[in-house]
């Protein structure tokens, strides 16, 4: 098994904008035509129900950070295979948190349902669920701070000097984004291209954008695992924003390279 972050070797380059004051999130709300329902809805005594730590308030007292990932144009659904131990469907449960304690983007932590496996093998914990990290997340600044370089530190905490600014770092915010890269949502399915990472027993998703993308079920507040019709689903293009057929895809773009 893989026990290296995918990302990790990815050269970067980090530019920090400072807001004091809100942050920006676009989304792109484009829906396909046909919105697969969930016909197995977990009842009240089965499934989870789902989570994010993320708040309003966490939002509203926000930084943001947005690396640059110079090598990201080799994100094909040929690299990202070769350097994944499992594709699936999988459904998010929560968003527990993000640290920049597993790489320098940070690193979003949480729990998926696993749906139906594309390709490799996944282990689940004893509740049935496999743990993800994702690039990017909002970490708080006395965290981030942990991790960067003391110049650095040292320049931002002047600057805030210089222009009156005082805050509390650990309950002020760095919302660290990569370029181009999607949010994840708690209660949307995804195909995920997943790299098992040994020493934690998390699953990495690889890939940015190319190695997550949004599969048309319905979205819901409490999930359990499902077995999703792959002739029938579709997968958003976050590139383009279309919708694209599943399996065509799992026929050009995964099947080739097994």
């Amino acid at each position: 098994m893989k026990k290296k972050y995918i990302i990790s070797a990815v050269v970067v380059t980090i530019i920090i904008a400072t807001v004091s004051i809100g942050l920006i999130v676009s989304k792109n709300n484009s829906k396909p035509n046909n919105i697969i329902a969930n016909n197995e809805i977990a009842s009240d005594d089965e499934g989870f129900n789902t989570y994010t730590y993320i708040t309003d308030e966490m939002l509203s007292n926000s930084e943001t950070s947005t690396m640059y990932p110079e090598l990201k144009s080799e994100y094909t659904p040929e690299y990202i295979f070769n350097n994944s131990d499992a594709i699936a469907l999988v459904t998010i449960t929560t968003i527990d948190g993000a640290s920049m304690e597993y790489s320098l983007y940070g690193m979003t932590y949480g729990t998926m349902v696993v749906n139906n496996i594309i390709y490799g093998d996944i282990k689940v914990n004893e509740n049935g669920l496999a743990e993800f990290l994702k690039p990017g997340g909002i970490v708080t600044v006395a965290n981030y701070d942990a991790y960067d370089n003391q110049a650095a530190v040292e320049k931002r905490d002047y600057l805030r000097e210089q222009a009156g600014i005082k805050i509390d770092k650990e309950n002020s915010y760095m919302n660290l984004k990569v370029e181009n890269d999607i949010d994840i949502e708690v209660g949307k399915t995804y195909l995920a291209y997943l790299n098992y990472i040994e020493k934690n027993g998390k699953y990495e998703i690889v890939g940015l954008r190319i190695g997550l993308r949004e599969v048309n079920v319905a979205q819901q507040t409490r999930v359990k695992t499902q077995n999703i019709d792959l002739n029938n689903a579709k997968i958003k293009n976050n590139v383009t924003g279309e919708w694209e057929e599943l399996d065509k895809y799992i026929k050009e773009d995964i099947e080739i390279y097994k």
